[in-house]
């Protein structure tokens, strides 16, 4: 029978049960901390929780002990309850001798039972307060000390509670993939609640995988060939390939969801030959694989870990006996001692052989159903503080930032002609109709961030892809009313996030919805849990609206706003710019750099400089191929 109960005697009477299922069960002890955790997740993060069950599944590793959540209003259908299984291995710990190694599977616990009722650790990385404070919302009690390690990789399942042993009724699987520049990040957060989505009709698996220099460090060789991350993400979905059944779900129906670099990573998985046949849609948010965070050059990331064991005192021209003496180092070293920036994915020739791009160009990618999209402002958050409110931003500060832009992500082959790029660039970019007052001058500021780290990749991928399978696009352009901080960065990287989750619906004190919300949130999960289920957003009308696909035809996208509207030709010549444009630029500069610097002329070293330093004759010859690319895009 189903009965209120005060905040005070859930918290105790909670407390009791745990520590009894523990003991009687036979397995680990919980962590104090863990169990007030799980008691404020379901008392207090979901309100309206009424009575909460224990239950047993049984997998090929040996039974699993979960919780059942009822509640008291269904989102969809008649699901008014959620089974959640928190931390389950699905491989073994990397550490020691796996410590930069290919993930194996873990080891089975029967005839034990595993309590899967809190959470296990996040991934060892640098102690960050925005996520540390994060998890701490779901997680109270949670330090970087004691609860992150290398032993990181596990799982969390949430599934629909209605005939979720019943394998007859199988639900379609959503894996998602959390994003952080691939050094950062968890899925135990305030905004990636478990517990709403399942209520959809599908079932929700997070999973946590190696970052920094424990999931991407390189030797370039066989050594370390490096996407330890990536390969954990692999190990992850042949877990569910294995178990899913055992939850209620399909592994036949099976649909990755990242955003940022799990976004990208949702893109290297369409291109790797370890991840075929392990999943059937894919979503990509805020990143894709062609975005310039997606991959490093292999070159750099070896020098980064010759550079780290110098520091640790492993340096050796053998790179075996290199990994060899950094995996006997202390975890906490290696954190302090390896270069983050520019972390992630190299050319293995295991898990990926070749750049995305040419594997896109060359037809090498898996035809499945694609959703690809981006906010209206991704970039603000890489503002640099110095052009924030309240510096005012004149034309002489916006030329300044798009020469700090272009140097500090490397946009140009040659020093020499870095300022042909950023002519380029500022002329692109500057309000000519417009007064160049300091807001419109920022907000070009974030149009340039936004355009080459997300929106433009993110439509040459999608304008590829649709070319062999179903594809969607959508640009995430509602700002909460609620939020009223920095309204100057819009629509910013990762505030889509709590809205793919049900955050509006979950009472979470920390963030403020409106009605308005809510509907974003039920639209963005109807939109998926469909896609999910047939591979269509909208098999029929969502909020009135009818997703068309995406192609280089029509350009169709969505855009998700407080009212839903299907567009076309999303910001047309900003995109060309980058995707025709640019990569025609950087040819152009890279060869003038080369012939003014290698002498071609021979016996007249004068002339080469004076050809370097000839703007007017560069500038026509940079004109005419801009129109001509802008020609070009009205008949592509």
């Amino acid at each position: 029978m189903a009965f209120s109960l005060r905040t005070s005697d859930i918290l105790l009477f909670r407390t009791c049960q745990r520590v009894i299922v523990s003991h009687m069960a036979g397995i680990m002890q919980v962590k104090s901390s863990s169990i007030v955790g799980l008691i404020v997740l379901e008392s207090v993060l979901l309100g309206i929780t009424i009575s909460s069950d224990t239950l047993l599944v049984e997998t090929k590793y040996g039974k699993i002990l979960g919780r059942t959540q009822h509640f008291s209003k269904q989102l969809s259908g008649d699901i008014r309850s959620v089974n959640t299984f928190l931390g389950i291995p699905f491989a073994s710990p990397p550490i020691n001798r796996l410590r930069f190694r290919s993930p194996e599977p873990p080891a089975i616990w029967k005839p034990h039972i595993y309590n899967a009722t809190f959470f296990r650790n996040v991934c060892q990385q640098q102690e960050y307060s925005y996520f540390g404070d994060s998890i701490r919302i779901v997680w109270p009690g949670f330090t970087w000390e004691r609860d992150s390690s290398e032993d990181c990789l596990y799982l969390n399942i949430f599934a629909p509670g209605k005939n979720a042993t019943n394998t007859s009724e199988l639900y379609p699987v959503i894996m998602f993939i959390h994003g952080g520049s691939y050094v950062f990040g968890t899925t135990a957060r305030h905004t990636t609640p478990g517990e709403v989505l399942p209520r959809m009709g599908v079932v929700l698996v997070t999973i946590q995988y190696r970052l920094g220099p424990f999931g991407f460090l390189t030797t370039g060789d066989s050594a370390a060939p490096g996407n330890w991350g990536l390969l954990d993400q692999v190990q992850a979905l042949k877990w569910i390939q294995e178990n899913i059944k055992a939850f209620g779900g399909d592994p036949n129906k099976v649909t990755i969801l990242g955003v940022s670099s799990g976004g990208a990573s949702v893109g290297l998985h369409l291109l790797s030959p370890r991840s075929e046949g392990l999943f059937h849609q894919a979503i990509a948010e805020s990143g894709v694989e062609f975005s310039p965070f997606a991959f490093q050059s292999v070159k750099e990331a070896a020098l980064k870990t010759k550079n780290t064991a110098m520091k640790l005192g492993c340096n050796s021209e053998n790179t075996h006996d290199m990994i060899k003496c950094l995996r006997k180092k202390d975890a906490q070293s290696i954190v302090l001692n390896y270069e983050w920036k520019s972390t992630g994915p190299v050319i293995d020739n295991y898990f990926i052989s070749d750049t995305p791009e040419s594997l896109r160009r060359s037809g090498k990618f898996y035809r499945v159903p694609l959703i690809g999209g981006f906010n209206s402002d991704e970039g603000a958050h890489n503002t640099p503080e110095v052009y924030r409110p309240p510096t005012k931003i004149t034309s002489s500060v916006f030329r300044e930032s798009i020469k700090s832009f272009v140097k500090d992500n490397r946009l140009h082959y040659n020093e020499k002609t870095a300022v042909l790029i950023e002519d380029a660039i500022e002329f692109q970019y500057t309000p000519w109709s417009k007064t160049s007052d300091s807001p419109t001058l920022r907000k070009k500021m974030i149009n340039i961030q936004s355009d080459y780290f997300v929106a433009a990749p993110t439509v040459e991928v999608l304008g590829i892809h649709s070319m062999s399978a179903p594809t969607y696009m959508y640009e995430f352009s509602h700002r909460s009313k609620a939020n009223t901080a920095d309204a100057w960065m819009g629509v910013k990287h990762g505030d889509n996030t709590p809205y793919d989750f049900g955050a509006p619906f979950s009472n979470i004190t920390s963030l403020k919805f409106t009605e308005e919300d809510q509907n974003v949130s039920s639209l963005i999960m109807s939109l998926y849990t469909n896609f999910a289920k047939f591979g269509n957003p909208t098999p029929q009308a969502v909020q009135g609206v009818t997703w068309g696909e995406f192609n280089r035809t029509t350009r169709l996208y969505l855009r998700i706003q407080g009212k839903p509207e299907i567009q076309a030709n999303f910001e047309s010549q900003r995109m060309a710019f980058w995707n025709s444009y640019y990569p025609r630029l950087l040819n152009f500069s890279n060869h003038i750099g080369q012939e003014a610097t290698s002498g071609t002329n021979q016996g007249n070293h004068n002339e080469g400089v004076e050809r370097r330093s000839n703007p007017v004759l560069l500038s026509l010859l940079l004109a005419g191929l801009y129109y001509f690319s802008l020609h070009l895009l009205q008949f592509d």
